[in-house]
């Protein structure tokens, strides 16, 4: 892959991560149905059921302790991405940041994949936002 086509996979991958996160992040809180919907139409049944289980665990920490959202988010998050790999093997690209249900739908991520989905639904159940990091950091070899 030639160092344009990084470059434009890199904002491609980066602006399609901003607009999902502005749209997360404009006070609404997740619509469910419709991620349930999409789970189903893109990766089948098996999605569908994993963003069903996300949504009773969501609605289950709503009254919770911060650190028990924290926890319990890890771990779901943990158990439902189970395949670590890298964005080429899983997207084709060298770098993509995926959206919590196409990470969900592949049930595969990589490091940001696993952040940013941990992130969205730690903000979901009011996780006061400077608590809440992103850090990217790429290593040049």
């Amino acid at each position: 892959m030639t160092k344009i086509n990084i470059i434009k996979s890199f904002r491609y991958s980066l602006l399609s991560l901003l607009f999902f996160l502005l749209s997360v992040s404009s006070g609404a809180s997740t619509d469910f149905s419709k991620l349930k919907n999409l789970a189903l139409q893109r990766y089948g049944a098996r999605a569908q059921d994993t963003i069903n289980d996300l949504e009773k665990t969501v609605l289950g920490l709503q009254s919770a302790t911060e650190q028990v959202k924290i926890k319990q988010i890890n771990d779901f998050f943990n158990q439902h991405i189970q395949n670590f790999d890298d964005d080429i093997n899983i997207w084709g690209q060298s770098d993509y940041w995926a959206t919590p249900l196409e990470s969900l739908g592949k049930n595969s991520g990589d490091c940001e994949d696993y952040s940013i989905a941990k992130y969205i639904f730690l903000k979901e159940l009011n996780i006061p936002i400077d608590r809440l990091k992103l850090t990217y950091v790429r290593a040049r070899i």
